[in-house]
């Protein structure tokens, strides 16, 4: 004879008998009760599939978190006084006026806003309009950096060319006003 098992809890029936000895379950030699009786014991109850996390999800918000640390990265890095100083040159160069005069700082030297205004007075008196066209090549090397707290200056060897090469040293001095690097003096 095979073994029996309770279909309620399992185990196995070991004496023919109207209920399970473990769980008191009621079983019976009748054709309704032998349903309830199997010859094999249930298979154990498995837990709930959980959901696992989508990989995509993960790799997406991973992803995204490097990018971010990356921008921040890019963004405090752009806002060293050396790029804001090399920003001045080539718009200067370019003779973005409007663009280089915002880097300029509200405490200027007043030979900076002088100097700044000659020269636009100059470019308009010209007898042509600087246009995209017009291509010069510029170079700004930096030299040296050094900062003390809101103060910093930067000294770069400048070049440009237009017809001929002209290169100097130029000292650029830096102040920082509302977080951002602005220029305060060009030597």
């Amino acid at each position: 004879m095979s073994k029996q098992f309770c279909s309620n809890c399992g185990n196995e029936i070991v004496e023919a008998g109207k209920f399970c000895p473990s769980c008191g379950h009621s079983i019976s030699n009748t054709s309704e009760s032998q349903q309830q009786v199997n010859t094999a014991p249930p298979a154990p109850e498995q837990p709930p599939i959980k959901n696992k996390p989508n990989n995509n999800f993960m790799i997406l918000i991973v992803l995204a978190g490097v990018i971010g640390i990356g921008l921040f990265i890019y963004f405090l890095q752009k806002e060293a006084p050396e790029d804001v100083a090399e920003e001045f040159f080539d718009h200067i160069i370019s003779f973005e006026m409007e663009k280089a005069e915002r880097l300029i700082s509200k405490d200027a030297d007043p030979t900076v806003r002088e100097g700044f205004a000659e020269l636009g007075e100059m470019l308009d008196s010209l007898p042509f309009e600087f246009t995209d066209d017009i291509k010069i090549k510029n170079n700004f090397n930096v030299l040296n950096v050094s900062k003390s707290g809101d103060q910093a200056t930067v000294e770069a060897e400048v070049s440009f060319m237009m017809g001929e090469e002209m290169k100097e040293e130029t000292t650029f001095e830096l102040q920082k006003e509302k977080g951002k690097w602005k220029i305060k003096h060009v030597e």
